[in-house]
């Protein structure tokens, strides 16, 4: 016959009485995790808007298209001067990137630097 895991014969009579404590720390995780998703912190909301900015610039100012790529470098510029043109704040080229890869933007490295895989820049007589 296997022996016990346990090898402390007071482990549960110890655990009994911590049980109170125990409780009461998954009520207050409770109320807590109630509280963040009712009213998200700013980063969330934070996080949501650079979503959505970057969302309304692949929208307006680009095409997806399976066959083609576009340099990282020229998308980003192309973000921030969209970005001044409708009156809202420009991320980080790093902050850029990460959001596109959250958006399930691919992206492959280079000899000449690093391209976006599917995405392609509009022309802006073809934007309008």
């Amino acid at each position: 016959m296997r022996k016990s895991a346990i090898s402390d014969p007071d482990l549960l009579v110890r655990l009994a009485h911590n049980l109170d404590g125990v409780a009461e720390g998954i009520a207050a995780l409770s109320q807590l995790v109630t509280a963040l998703v009712s009213n998200p912190p700013p980063r969330l909301g934070e996080e949501n808007a650079a979503h959505e900015s970057v969302s309304r610039f692949l929208s307006q100012r680009c095409a997806r298209d399976a066959s083609v790529e576009t340099s990282a470098i020229s998308l980003y510029h192309e973000f921030r001067k969209w970005a001044e043109q409708v009156g809202t704040a420009a991320l980080t080229q790093k902050r850029f990137a990460m959001v596109l890869a959250d958006m399930g933007v691919t992206k492959r490295r280079t000899k000449t630097g690093v391209r976006y895989l599917g995405i392609e820049l509009r022309r802006l007589d073809a934007a309008s």
